[in-house]
């Protein structure tokens, strides 16, 4: 099987289009959400969810399908890694 590369968390995307010289703060009152919300998305540190999809897609353009297809894929290589992490620990241990 073919290894997959670390598709790019959705807040990685959202750092690329975001409009130079806006600051979060104003862009998440735009958007209708808290800044910290936004910080933390662009950080990877929370998931996409299909009502700041919606709200990005209103605001940015990016189809909020588009938005939930790059949270998916980068959920899926999550688990195939955490996986394959789980399948050698159980080997070592055997």
């Amino acid at each position: 099987m073919r290894q997959m590369h670390n598709p790019t968390h959705p807040g990685e995307t959202l750092q690329y289009i975001w409009p130079e010289g806006l600051s979060l703060t104003a862009g998440a009152k735009q958007l209708g959400i808290s800044r910290s919300v936004v910080a933390s998305l662009m950080n990877g540190d929370i998931r996409m969810t299909p009502a700041i999809a919606d709200k990005l897609h209103n605001w940015g353009g990016i189809s909020a399908d588009q938005w939930l297809r790059l949270q998916i894929a980068h959920d899926q290589w999550l688990a195939r890694r955490h996986s394959r992490t789980n399948e050698i620990n159980f080997q070592l241990a055997a």
